[in-house]
C-alpha cells in the first residue's frame, strides 16, 4: 500500500512506481547511493548522497554542503543531514522508520560499504541484494526524455557538420 501524501506522489511519479517496485520485492525500503539513480528519482542532482525510500517516508541523505539547496529542491522528500557518518544517519532512520528489510544494489556500493553495512546494521533488520530496480524503470522513455534524447542526436550533428568543415591534415 503506498501511503506518500498526494502532492509527493503527484510531484514526482518515478518515486511512485519506485515503491511499487519495492511491494513487488517484497522489501520494506531500499538504499539508492548510486548518484545517475538518485537524480533520475528525484530529478536533482546528487553527489556524495544517498536516498532511502520507505513506503511511508522519502529521504534525501546529505551533507552540509547540499542541505539547502536540497531542501529548496526536493518537495515532497525529507533532506536529512549527516554530520559523522552518511552510514549512522542511515542506521538510524531504518530503526526511526522500523523497517526490518532493506534492499540495495551490490553493484553500486564498494566492499568496505558492504562490510560497514552488514557490521553496524542494527539488529533484527535484513539486507537484501536487489539490483537494477531504478534501472529497470530508467530503460523506459517518457515523452519529454524521448524529446530530450531526439535534441541531443540534433546538437551532436551539428557539431559533427561543423567539425567536418573545420578539421583538415596537419591542422594544429
Amino acid at each position: 500500500m503506498i501511503l506518500l501524501s498526494k502532492r509527493a506522489l503527484a510531484l514526482n511519479p518515478r518515486i511512485k512506481k519506485f515503491i511499487s517496485l519495492l511491494q513487488d520485492n517484497k522489501i520494506d525500503a531500499y538504499l539508492v547511493t548510486n548518484d545517475g539513480n538518485i537524480k533520475y528519482l528525484t530529478e536533482f542532482p546528487a553527489s556524495e548522497s544517498w536516498l532511502f525510500v520507505t513506503p511511508k517516508r522519502i529521504f534525501y541523505i546529505t551533507d552540509s554542503r547540499y542541505i539547502l539547496e536540497a531542501q529548496k529542491s526536493l518537495q515532497g522528500i525529507i533532506v536529512q543531514r549527516y554530520t559523522t557518518s552518511i552510514f549512522a544517519t542511515f542506521f538510524k532512520l531504518i530503526q526511526r522508520m522500523n523497517v526490518k528489510k532493506v534492499g540495495l544494489d551490490e553493484r553500486h556500493i564498494s566492499l568496505a560499504q558492504y562490510k560497514n553495512f552488514r557490521k553496524h546494521c542494527p539488529k533484527g533488520v535484513k539486507l537484501v541484494v536487489r539490483n537494477n530496480l531504478v534501472e529497470s524503470l530508467r530503460e523506459i522513455k517518457n515523452i519529454q526524455e524521448i524529446k530530450q534524447i531526439r535534441k541531443a542526436i540534433e546538437l551532436n550533428l551539428k557539431a559533427y557538420d561543423f567539425l567536418k568543415e573545420v578539421i583538415r591534415p596537419n591542422i594544429i
